[in-house]
């Protein structure tokens, strides 16, 4: 979802995408770089405020019905840790084909925490189909959007999601893996002292 002025594509742009592709290729191979959930988190949220310099950039996993906190990063003071899930689609498609400012900013001002909020994107956080969240970017002041600007936010949002999901799967492996580990060394440990008990049953006596 975006919440502000859309500039119009039919007008003629200035283009710079060299130095933002560069920024997001950086951001994309430090988010690789990130293994385990709580750096997945932080970084999302850190390199996202670096690459759109927005006043605040924040990461919310979602959970059944609701948005969780899990990390924020800017000027602004962190949004609200918990939020409900609201459909995004319908904001999105009305910025796009109006051009219009009168959206519920209030509404999101009321569901964030954030009464200095002026414009913000919304991304959806994904991994294939798998929904792992929603990635805020939001401004203080009134900013204008181009198609370029949602498609960079589209891109490392997808890369955010990625990353985010590989460290969620890293750490329930190593879960797995030190569960199984604690009970192999508990079957040994079992295995040994009905050894000994069966040798001191055993053992002949004088």
């Amino acid at each position: 979802a975006v919440i502000s002025r859309f500039e119009d594509m039919h007008e003629p742009q200035a283009i710079e995408p060299i130095p933002q592709i560069v920024v997001l290729s950086q951001c994309v191979a430090a988010l690789n770089a990130s293994l385990d959930l709580v750096s997945a988190y932080h970084a999302a949220a850190q390199l996202a405020h670096q690459l759109t310099g927005a006043d605040l950039c924040a990461v919310y996993q979602i959970d059944g019905h609701r948005l969780l906190l899990r990390s924020s990063s800017g000027d602004l003071q962190p949004p609200r840790d918990v939020v409900e899930v609201f459909p995004t689609a319908p904001l999105e498609t009305y910025v796009i084909d109006n051009c219009e400012y009168d959206l519920p900013i209030d509404f999101m001002r009321r569901q964030l925490n954030l009464p200095e909020l002026q414009a913000l994107c919304w991304v959806p956080l994904h991994a294939g189909s798998v929904d792992i969240g929603r990635l805020l970017i939001a401004y203080s002041h009134p900013k204008c959007f181009t198609h370029q600007d949602l498609r960079l936010k589209e891109i490392f949002a997808g890369h955010a999601g990625q990353a985010i999901y590989n460290a969620e799967l890293y750490e329930r492996l190593s879960e797995l893996t030190v569960s199984q580990e604690r009970q192999r060394i508990a079957c040994e440990l079992h295995d040994t002292m009905l050894q000994s008990y069966v040798l001191e049953v055993h053992k002949p006596h004088n």
